[in-house]
C-alpha cells in the first residue's frame, strides 16, 4: 500500500515539475514535455525486466534498489541544467525506474501471498496510488510555490530513501 502508493506517485510529480522547469529555462514546450515521454518509454524497456529481476533476485533486492534509483534521479534533477540531464535524471530514473515500484513490480510478487483474497489484496494495496496522491502532490505543489522545485525534488527523495526504502527491505519477500 505505502510502497506502491508513494512510488507511483514519484512519476505523477513530473506534471508539478513542468510549470517551474519551463519558466526557468525557456525551452520550448515540446523538449520539456519530451523528458516525461523518455521516461515512459525507458518505462516500456524496463518493463520485461520486471518480472524477471523479482523471479530471480526478489522483491526484497528489487524495490530497495529502485528506490535508491528513484531517489538518486530527483536528487540529480535538481543539479540539471540542460535538456538532456533532466532526461536522464527526471525522465530515465525517476518516471521510468518508478515502474518497478508501482503496479507492476507490485503485481509480480503480492499475487503469491494471497490465494482466496487475492482480488481484495491487489484493490487494497492499488488504492495507495489515490491516498499518497492525495497527500503528497499538495505537499509537493506548496513546497514548490514555496521554496521551489528543487527543495521539493530533494523532499521527494528524502521521502522515497526514509518511508519507501526501509519498507522494501523490511517486508518485501517472494512469499509470505
Amino acid at each position: 500500500f505505502v510502497t506502491l502508493g508513494i512510488g507511483y506517485t514519484a512519476r505523477s510529480v513530473f506534471s508539478l515539475l513542468f510549470p517551474p522547469i519551463l519558466d526557468e529555462f525557456g525551452w520550448e514546450r515540446g523538449v520539456t514535455a519530451s523528458i516525461f515521454s523518455v521516461g515512459f518509454f525507458s518505462a516500456v524497456l524496463y518493463a520485461p525486466l520486471i518480472g524477471y529481476s523479482i523471479e530471480r533476485l526478489g522483491p526484497q533486492i528489487v524495490l530497495p534498489t529502485a528506490t535508491v534509483l528513484v531517489s538518486a534521479g530527483f536528487v540529480l534533477t535538481t543539479m540539471a541544467t540542460e535538456p538532456w540531464h533532466f532526461i536522464a535524471s527526471l525522465g530515465v530514473l525517476v518516471v521510468g525506474v518508478t515502474t518497478f515500484l508501482a503496479f507492476n513490480g507490485h503485481f509480480v510478487f503480492v499475487p503469491k501471498w494471497f490465494e482466496a483474497r487475492r482480488r481484495l489484496a491487489l484493490g487494497l494495496i492499488s488504492s495507495g496510488t489515490g491516498v499518497f496522491a492525495l497527500l503528497i502532490v499538495p505537499v509537493f505543489q506548496h513546497t514548490i510555490d514555496t521554496v521551489g522545485w528543487r527543495v521539493g525534488c530533494l523532499g521527494f527523495a528524502a521521502l522515497l530513501m526514509a518511508v519507501v526504502f526501509p519498507l522494501t527491505l523490511a517486508l518485501q519477500r517472494r512469499a509470505p
